[in-house]
């Protein structure tokens, strides 16, 4: 059943939820949450924003665990991928193949 559209020809999210999900979108939905989970749980952050997130905001520990940030993180990127946001998520992607290759040739995060 279709969704109906707005009548002032707003495209709302749902708009997008019926364009399929390609294999890539998901590689680069998947890279962009491990860059997400990896720089909210392990980095300081720009100007410590990470730092105050998980030291003062009531957060139930989630910005603590990489896999808790990573499932919340993954769930907004596929949401985001198939939307006019893909970039966005396609450059968070391509940061996390660089820092995974970092990782993975012996780099550590310092």
């Amino acid at each position: 059943m279709p969704t109906p559209k707005m009548s002032s020809g707003m495209r709302t999210l749902w708009d997008y939820a019926e364009q399929p999900v390609t294999p890539l979108d998901a590689l680069a939905a998947g890279l962009a949450a491990y860059y997400l989970a990896y720089v909210i749980t392990r980095t300081h952050g720009p100007l410590s924003v990470f730092d105050k997130a998980r030291f003062d905001w009531p957060h139930g520990g989630v910005l603590d665990c990489f896999h808790c940030a990573a499932l919340w993180a993954g769930l907004i990127a596929v949401a985001l991928v198939s939307t006019p946001l893909a970039p966005v998520v396609y450059a968070l992607a391509a940061a996390g193949a660089a820092s995974f290759l970092y990782r993975y040739t012996g780099g550590e995060h310092t």
